[in-house]
């Protein structure tokens, strides 16, 4: 896939984000704590403003193919020869991002080309995909057509899909309508599910063998439908992505759950996966188009792209020939997709935290050996060898920080790597990693936004709720173990009101089949308070808050409260006088 290279940011204040379908609780010390209830309390949000409002690579799209495109948007990428073209993959990142920061205007025009373009998306037999083909050039009447032909690119496809199931929880989170404001009469939870679907019917090859090669990613539709696997990225699986996927095509859990089973073993194949791993660690250069001794050894980082391939249900009997020795730009999306992973509350996964921490230790160590610099191309035998150490590279830094922002992971200069990258990156406005936001490539920027997001200390409050949600029945927490959300009190503090209304609102929506509008006693009931606290405090919301026939909208209450001290001190009763909300005797 085409690609190039650029900036990020960083992170000092310290917040909770104890997510939502566990039950959201708000931890408080003696010191009152702050919950991020809006996008626009994160610490990167200023980097998305400037990467949605400055960039120098969207694009107004009024036509993809023969599909007419009402107030369509597009992301361009440049590749190394210069050429210009809007690509799935980066029109994926830019979808994700818009929902992770709450801009459901920039995700319902990107959504509306992708929308179009899926309609121009076939196998070579003519069948219809249902996914984005992955490489569009502008002709100088400024329609898109096809590039490279109409088969989608994987990594693309399940990055549009995250960013639909994104877009859905976005109507849990910040109250986003439940379908687009423009584009499409689907719902996102609708598109998410046909997207899905098609791709585990065009992405994977339903006829390839072994077994296991039909639960492994292909690289795109034509891969699939050709019958087999003849090559194989390992960043653009993505296991986290599968298991939301299994709630979203319910039917095919057990798919799901082979196709995460599969890519576990095929990662370990070629990856150091920790304590439990006897073999050998490359030091010297591998050997390349032959097999990689997934018996003997591993490596710490990963080259692009393997071929000839037959996956196992034991790592050891993987088959595959490297073809590429370093990690370069078709690597980065690893650390981003196993952060996801490892990241998910749902998960305590040792094999694919050492993968994490593998990878943690080899770019770790490069960056702070060269000064600290970290840069597109960096061999993946120990020890790690870049090409150049002239400048940072932005996204592979930005994958680095996801990584190191875990405190579960162990390399002993994790803490070091982070505080430097956290440093360098600034705000997202500033740091010593400059931004590249006047550039004509769309690529860069979204990643690295996306794993500064990632990034523990990055988390928007929907990358919070994603880390904390539930996909399968064997991980539900039993009530027992569920920490208590701290009750509401006159000697609350108008950031603690905040935090546990957040809390309890979140906690709540999650809940399967939970009404989004409850009346105002039942409001009142699930928040602790009175009443009549209560009612003043609505008194002050704008219009929305309350619906027509009286009952409360959530979602949109958690995002008054969350911008009104007054109002989160008239629910703790402060600003009513004594317990009962009566006013105070005049003196």
């Amino acid at each position: 896939m085409p690609t190039t290279e650029r900036n990020i940011h960083k992170q000092n204040m310290k917040r909770i984000v104890i997510t939502c379908s566990l039950l959201l609780s708000a931890v408080f010390s003696s010191q009152a704590v702050t919950y991020p209830t809006t996008a626009t309390s994160s610490k990167y949000y200023g980097y998305y403003e400037q990467y949605a409002s400055a960039g120098n690579y969207w694009a107004t799209v009024t036509k993809m193919g023969n599909a007419t495109v009402s107030q369509g948007l597009g992301i361009f990428n440049k590749d190394t020869g210069g050429n210009i073209d809007l690509v799935s993959e980066t029109m994926g990142y830019a979808m994700i991002l818009a929902a992770l920061y709450d801009d459901q205007d920039t995700f319902d025009k990107l959504s509306a080309t992708v929308q179009a373009g899926i309609l121009s998306g076939e196998t070579p037999s003519t069948t219809k995909t249902g996914l984005l083909p992955w490489t569009w050039t502008q002709t100088s009447t400024g329609i898109f057509v096809l590039e490279s032909g109409k088969s989608s690119a994987s990594d693309a496809d399940i990055d549009i899909a995250l960013a639909y199931i994104y877009a859905d929880k976005a109507c849990t989170v910040y109250g986003w309508t439940t379908q687009p404001t423009q584009g499409s009469t689907l719902t996102y939870k609708q598109m998410a599910t046909n997207y899905i679907q098609a791709i585990r019917t065009r992405d994977f090859a339903s006829t390839a063998t072994p077994t296991a090669n039909q639960y492994i990613l292909t690289d795109g539709s034509d891969q699939a439908a050709s019958g087999g696997i003849y090559s194989w990225h390992p960043d653009y699986s993505d296991i986290r992505a599968y298991q939301l996927f299994s709630t979203y095509d319910s039917s095919y859990s057990s798919f799901w759950q082979s196709a995460i089973s599969y890519t576990k073993e095929a990662w370990k194949a070629v990856f150091d996966f920790g304590s439990a791993d006897s073999r050998e660690t490359w030091t010297t250069q591998p050997p390349t188009n032959t097999d990689i001794q997934a018996s003997k050894y591993n490596t710490f980082l990963s080259g692009a792209t393997y071929g000839s391939l037959t996956f196992s249900s034991t790592y050891s009997s993987v088959l595959a020939s490297r073809y590429s020795i370093v990690y370069d730009a078709d690597s980065c999306r690893m650390p981003i997709r196993l952060m996801n992973y490892v990241n998910a509350s749902e998960n305590n996964d040792a094999s694919m935290t050492g993968i994490a921490n593998s990878i943690l230790t080899a770019l770790g160590s490069t960056y702070l050996l060269h000064n600290p610099q970290l840069v597109a191309n960096i061999n993946i035998w120990t020890p790690f060898v870049q090409n150049d150490a002239s400048y940072t590279q932005d996204f592979i830094a930005g994958g680095l920080l996801a990584l190191a922002g875990n405190s579960n992971l162990t390399y002993e200069n994790r803490a070091t790597v982070a505080q430097d990258l956290v440093t360098a990156f600034g705000n997202g406005t500033s740091g010593t990693i400059q931004n590249g936001l006047t550039t004509d490539d769309g690529f860069d920027d979204s990643l690295t936004l996306w794993g500064l997001t990632v990034y523990d200390l990055g988390n928007t409050p929907l990358q919070a709720y994603i880390v904390g949600l539930k996909t399968t029945a064997s991980s539900s927490t039993s009530p027992s173990s569920i920490p208590a959300i701290p009750s509401i009190s006159r000697n609350s503090t108008a950031d603690e009101v905040k935090a546990i209304v957040s809390s309890k609102i979140q906690a709540a929506l999650a809940a399967q089949g939970s009404a989004k509008e409850r009346s105002v006693s039942a409001v009142a009931t699930l928040l602790g308070v009175s009443k009549s606290n209560l009612s003043k405090a609505v008194q002050l919301a704008p219009a929305g808050v309350k619906s027509s026939n009286g009952k409360i909208r959530l979602s949109k209450l958690n995002k008054f409260i969350s911008k009104n001290s007054k109002a989160a001190n008239t629910l703790s009763g402060k600003l009513n006088g004594g317990k009962n909300g009566k006013k105070p005797a005049l003196k």
